[in-house]
């Protein structure tokens, strides 16, 4: 690796710099690694996200709010075995046929012992799964009723 000129020139002048100290040279700790590490896979994944609870849309980006991580002994550590569990919370932005700049926040958690990942919208612009299945059974028990007073 070639030192630039400017950072021989201050280690000549400033020999007490020390290159562990510099911020660009430090070793990220586990949560730091860990937290990419998440934040790269929801960005890399938004789409399949947003279609797990959107009925149709294109997801755009993602900003990731909060990690936190439970480690086994309340104790940081760098053996992902004593990992137990991560928290997150972030929101997907996209836009649907109706809806144009949407988002929907959600929270998730992994358990580290189970190898599972959980979730639940805390919020959103749009219309999810959920009330599209809402909508189809209140629609269809309505039209069932109907039907059987009907007959009567």
């Amino acid at each position: 690796m070639k030192i630039p000129a400017i950072v021989a020139l201050l280690l000549c002048i400033f020999p007490t710099l020390q290159v562990h100290a510099w911020p660009w040279s430090k070793k990220p700790t586990p949560e730091e690694r860990l937290t990419a590490l998440v934040t790269q896979a929801v960005d890399a994944n938004k789409q399949s996200i947003f279609d797990s609870v959107h009925p149709v849309g294109t997801a755009k980006s993602v900003k990731v709010h909060d990690v936190t991580f439970k480690w086994k002994n309340n104790k940081q550590s760098e053996k992902d075995g004593d990992l137990l569990q991560i928290d997150m919370r972030y929101t997907i932005y996209w836009d649907g046929p109706v809806q144009k700049n949407g988002f929907t926040k959600i929270a998730a958690s992994f358990d580290a012992e189970s190898e599972r990942w959980s979730g639940s919208v805390l919020a959103t612009s749009g219309i999810t799964k959920a009330d599209v299945g809402y909508g189809i059974g209140f629609a269809l028990g309505t039209a069932i009723k109907a039907k059987m007073q009907d007959s009567r």
